[in-house]
């Protein structure tokens, strides 16, 4: 049985539970807007079978290419119905990575939005999104499970670091939506699930340095538990700035529009 959408509350599905729908979400910018959000910059619908060695961009210009063999093709329950994801393990080195990374940088304008699995064993530094400047370590952002089962968001901005942690952990091994917003002034918020990840907003110092590096997404948990990724949405410019003053609700937009 095909999977329905309603205007305002996501994914419909039939009465009866052995249709086993598989969960769609909407992968064109036309179906983001239709829930109230600006038209985004990427989405990754993270569909690719077993093998996959990229992970397509569905509008074109941000396709994510396979490193140190994360598993593609993932099947899982997802809202009700199956759906492929993506796992990463290895202990924090596979990922996919972006070859166009400008749009990604600390100093833009950057909302991303995706489905995450936790797990019941988190590592330290189990990211799930993030960009990081390979011959500058400290320098960049990331969001990630801490080893306490915290969502942290960090974003180094040259000299200028800010660190914001959610007040709970998750570690139950079940899909979560989350949101990271940045602003072009440094101001960040992080959602996750139904939790705000920080109580108050981080700024980075004004003057900071713009950091350049690859938008990745994984880089694991320990092996044989996986850091799993199924949907990413990104918006950059025009239409990520402002998300700051209506984060609340265009959080519970993104919800809505992937049956939360």
């Amino acid at each position: 049985m095909a999977v329905q959408f309603g205007a305002v509350h996501g994914p419909l599905y039939g009465p009866n539970p052995s249709d086993n729908p598989l969960v769609l979400f909407p992968t064109t910018s036309a179906g983001v807007t239709a829930y109230g959000l600006p038209a985004p910059t990427a989405i990754w619908p993270l569909q690719e079978a077993a093998s996959a060695t990229t992970a397509d961009d569905i509008l074109g210009s941000y396709d994510l290419t396979a490193a140190n063999s994360p598993t593609s093709g993932v099947s899982t329950t997802l809202q009700g119905g199956t759906r492929l994801a993506w796992r990463f393990t290895n202990g924090g080195t596979t990922r996919l990575d972006a070859a166009n990374v400008a749009d990604f940088n600390t100093g833009s304008p950057l909302v991303i939005a995706g489905l995450w699995k936790t797990a019941t064993n988190p590592a330290a530094n189990s990211q799930v999104v993030g960009a990081r400047d390979s011959t500058s370590p400290n320098a960049g952002w990331e969001f990630y499970m801490n080893t306490a089962g915290a969502p942290q968001l960090v974003v180094d901005w040259g000299a200028s670091q800010v660190t914001i942690t959610s007040a709970t952990t998750h570690t139950d091994s079940n899909w979560h939506p989350f949101m990271v917003c940045i602003d072009e002034d440094g101001d960040l918020r992080a959602w996750f699930n139904t939790d705000l990840v920080a109580p108050t907003e981080g700024t980075l110092t004004a003057g900071a340095t713009q950091v350049s590096a690859k938008l990745s997404v994984g880089r694991g948990r320990i092996a044989s538990l996986g850091c799993d990724v199924a949907y990413l949405v990104a918006w950059t410019g025009a239409n990520a700035q402002g998300w700051l003053s209506t984060r609340s609700a265009k959080f519970e937009a993104f919800k809505d529009m992937v049956g939360f």
